[in-house]
C-alpha cells in the first residue's frame, strides 16, 4: 500500500497498484467475516463457541462496519490523488471542479508552509527597520537608545484557548508564521481513533462482563443452601449493575484525560515554537544544547509515536 508515498517516484502505475492490494485487504476481509457470520452456527449440533459468540456481538460488527467505511474512505482520497497526478495543470485550472477536486491536502499543507516563511521574513525585517529607523520626539535614536528609552513591550501568547483559536482562524500561520508539520496532523488524527477504539472497547469488556457476572450468579443461586461456600461466593461475585456501573465510571475519567491529551498536544507544540524563537529554550548561545539539537533532530518524530501510544 506504501508504494505510493514515494514523492520522488509518482505514477498512476504506483498509485494502481496501491489502491487494487488496500481495496483487496478491504473487501477480502470484510466478507471473510461476514460469510463466516452468515454460516454461524458451524457446528451441526447450534451449539456457539467462543469465535461465533464473538463476531456475532454488536460492538464487533459495528467495528467490522468501521473497517469497511476507513478502508472505501481511503481508497476514495488516494483515487482523488491519482487524479491530481493524471489530470494535466492546464485542464485542472481550466475546470472549477477539478481544481477543487484535485487540490491535494498535500499542496495546502505547502501552501501554508510557503506562507508561514513569508510572514517570519517579513516580520523580523519590519522589526528590524522599526528598531533601527524610528525617531524618539523627532530625534533619531540609535537601536540600543532606544531599547534603554522605551518601556519593556510583551505581548501574551500561547496556551489551550489561544492556540486552538488561532489555528481555527488560520492566525497560526498567516499572522504568526507557526506552520504544523503534516505528521503532527496525523498523530492528532490516529490519537482520536485510538480513544474511540478505546472506549469501543471498553463499552465492549464493560458489557461482557457484567453479563457474565449475572450468569454466573445465577449459576450459583442455583446451588443447594446446605452448600457452605454458597453465601461467600455470592459476596464475592459482583452483580452486573456493579461492574457497568464501575466501568461507567472509569471510562468518564479514562475518556476525559484521553481528550485532555489530545487537546494539549497541539498547544504544546506550538508552545515549544514560540519558546525556541524567543529564545527561553537556548539554541545558538548555548553549545552544548546546539550541537545536541543538531545531531538529534529525527527524533523530534517519536513524538507521533508517543502521541498514540501515549494514550493506552
Amino acid at each position: 500500500i506504501s508504494t505510493a508515498n514515494d514523492p520522488y517516484n509518482q505514477s498512476w502505475k504506483r498509485m494502481s497498484l496501491s489502491i487494487l492490494w488496500l481495496l483487496f485487504l478491504t473487501l477480502f476481509t470484510f466478507f471473510s467475516l461476514f460469510y463466516y457470520n452468515a454460516g454461524i452456527p458451524h457446528d451441526p449440533s447450534g451449539t456457539l463457541n467462543q469465535l461465533e459468540m464473538l463476531v456475532q456481538g454488536f460492538y464487533f460488527q459495528l467495528a467490522l462496519q468501521v473497517y469497511l467505511a476507513f478502508g472505501l474512505i481511503l481508497c476514495a482520497f488516494m483515487c482523488i490523488f491519482m487524479l491530481h497526478i493524471c489530470v494535466p495543470k492546464d485542464a485542472t485550472k481550466r475546470n472549477g471542479i477539478l481544481k477543487a477536486t484535485t487540490f491535494h491536502y498535500s499542496l495546502r499543507r505547502a501552501t501554508d508552509l510557503k506562507r508561514s516563511c513569508t510572514r517570519k521574513l517579513n516580520n523580523l525585517l519590519s522589526n528590524a527597520v522599526d528598531l533601527h529607523w524610528k525617531d524618539w520626539f523627532g530625534v533619531k535614536v540609535t537601536a540600543a537608545e532606544r531599547f534603554v528609552l522605551e518601556p519593556k513591550k510583551t505581548v501574551r501568547i500561547g496556551g489551550l484557548f489561544w492556540t486552538w483559536h488561532n489555528w481555527w482562524t488560520r492566525k497560526l500561520t498567516n499572522t504568526y508564521g507557526i506552520w504544523l508539520h503534516s505528521r503532527l496532523a496525523i498523530a492528532q488524527e490516529c490519537q482520536v481513533i485510538a480513544l474511540l477504539f478505546g472506549l469501543v472497547l471498553l463499552v465492549w469488556g464493560g458489557s461482557t462482563l457484567a453479563r457474565d457476572a449475572d450468569a454466573k450468579r445465577e449459576e450459583l443461586s442455583l446451588e443447594p443452601d446446605t452448600n457452605p461456600l454458597k453465601e461467600d461466593a455470592l459476596r464475592f461475585v459482583p452483580e452486573g449493575w456493579v461492574v457497568k456501573a464501575s466501568f461507567a465510571f472509569g471510562g468518564v475519567f479514562a475518556v476525559g484525560v484521553g481528550a485532555i491529551l489530545i487537546l494539549v498536544y497541539v498547544p504544546s507544540t506550538v508552545s515549544t515554537i514560540l519558546a525556541l524563537r524567543s529564545g527561553k529554550i537556548a539554541t545558538f548561545d548555548d553549545p552544548k544544547q546546539f550541537y545536541s539539537y543538531r545531531e538529534e533532530a529525527d527524533t523530534v518524530f517519536y513524538n507521533v509515536g508517543n502521541a498514540i501510544y501515549g494514550l493506552g
